[in-house]
């Protein structure tokens, strides 16, 4: 199903922010907001665009603002085109809020009519003149009052009866009333298949979970060194960081939307993921105390996107499911859908596979990484003896994943969060997508894991209890 697209009749939405002044309704009582949509996507969400005209340069292109919608209507995350930026320190943001939010439904025909009039001289020279109004008035119809039965107020209130007067105001109250129980029935119709879903998802994992820790436990590379922690320390990593065995099998059930989890986020941020964090802390040059004090705050610090990111992560997001489904079609293989995965060896350590690929017996067999990379997007990956993407070369006649890149580190973390011995890299594109199979480098990872280790207990540990 394609996306809606919503121009009038917006439901409310909610600011998750305060608003220091009132700039942006002042903005919006102007009559500077315009052209705004709401976009629905079939997932449910919803991303609101509109645009805001000037108070200076009015003839330059207008302010574009941006932001995401929840199910319930409340702003995730906005962004203006402005030198402000975002959240309430825009009053474009604001303004665009208030549009929505008091969306005024008139239109000329609603308004008295202006046309056809007599002037104030004409009303002052006709007096004894009359209106079509007054001189054809509409004819009062008689009613039967014999018929009628006399009812008392009490009557209405404890039996009901008022529902069955045939007036407007009555139908408005039954439809109303029948719209909050059907959409009541619908919320506790879905609440229901959700959960008869998850426990059922749920109870198909449990067999690759366990396997998956068995696999993990047969990881050659030994328990590290134990660095002593301090009372807060501990208490944090007890509290936040260590989990058992059922509670990483339910973390994996609850977040298969990964990014779209707020669990997810969470439990992300206080381990180091495979993807980014792993990579910065292998090639990091300034192994000080002071250059891996400056790594952890970096790492910590919520980096926003700026344009050319997020059309990557647009790009990627409109693109995930088709590469995924590609995959499974071209290489007739079944994929299992995965949550976060945390090694209960090192349950800081975590990873985020897009799948997980079964074997024909239907138990896990590779771990399963796609890329999308919208430098290739329009031209092949591969062209002739030259190879478009700078993290791919020529390993006798074969093409293999450079070992200094950023995507062989996160394969490398990816296997050893899941126990698995190899990866299989899909580069997904439109014209010819290629599959390079990662072996996993026991020594590498004895390298990596250690350094790892030692970064986090010395330096992102003690930061995130800061």
């Amino acid at each position: 199903m394609s996306d809606i697209i919503i121009k009038h009749g917006f439901q409310p939405v909610y600011k998750n922010f305060n608003v220091p002044n009132n700039k942006g309704k002042k903005l919006f009582e102007s009559k500077h907001v315009v052209n705004v949509q709401e976009i629905k996507s079939k997932n449910g969400l919803s991303r609101v665009v509109g645009y805001v005209i000037r108070q200076t340069s009015v003839t330059n292109n207008p302010w574009k603002v941006t932001f995401d919608l929840n199910l319930t209507g409340n702003v995730l995350n906005a962004s203006c085109e402005c030198p402000a930026g975002e959240g309430a320190k825009c009053k474009h943001i604001v303004a665009v809020c208030h549009c929505i939010c008091n969306e005024e439904g008139l239109s000329k025909t609603d308004e008295p009519q202006q046309w056809g009039c007599f002037s104030k001289a004409g009303s002052e020279k006709y007096k004894k003149g009359k209106c079509i109004a007054a001189l054809f008035p509409n004819k009062k119809s008689k009613l039967a009052i014999d018929n009628i039965t006399p009812v008392t107020l009490e009557s209405f209130v404890n039996e009901g009866s008022i529902f069955s007067l045939p007036c407007s105001f009555t139908n408005i109250i039954k439809q109303k009333s029948l719209a909050e129980v059907d959409k009541e029935r619908k919320t506790c119709l879905d609440e229901i298949i959700t959960k008869i879903e998850f426990d059922y998802t749920s109870n198909l994992n449990k067999k690759h979970i366990a396997k998956m820790f068995f696999c993990q436990s047969q990881n050659v590379i030994p328990n590290l060194t134990c660095f002593p922690l301090n009372s807060k320390e501990d208490k944090f990593y007890f509290d936040y960081i260590h989990l058992n065995k059922i509670n990483i099998f339910e973390v994996f059930n609850k977040t298969t939307l990964q990014s779209e989890s707020k669990l997810w986020n969470d439990l992300r941020k206080y381990r180091l993921s495979a993807s980014v964090k792993a990579h910065k802390i292998r090639t990091c040059r300034n192994w000080t105390e002071m250059g891996l004090k400056n790594l952890a705050v970096k790492i910590l610090k919520e980096v926003k996107l700026g344009k050319k990111g997020s059309i990557n992560v647009s790009y990627g997001q409109s693109t995930e499911s088709i590469a995924l489904e590609t995959f499974k079609n071209d290489y007739k293989k079944e994929v299992l859908n995965c949550g976060l995965v945390i090694n209960f060896l090192r349950p800081w350590l975590c990873a985020s596979p897009d799948g997980i690929i079964l074997n024909t017996y239907g138990t896990i067999e590779n771990v399963l990484e796609i890329k999308y990379p919208i430098s290739v997007k329009n031209i092949p990956i591969i062209e002739g003896n030259k190879i478009n993407l700078k993290y791919l070369y020529w390993n006798d006649n074969k093409l293999a994943l450079k070992t200094s890149s950023m995507y062989y580190t996160q394969c490398q973390i990816l296997m050893h969060c899941t126990g698995l011995d190899t990866c299989d890299l899909f580069i997904y594109n439109n014209i010819e997508s290629v599959l390079i199979t990662v072996e996993k480098k026991h020594c590498f990872l004895l390298k990596l894991i250690d350094r790892m280790s030692f970064f986090y207990f010395n330096f992102y540990l003690p930061k995130l209890c800061s």
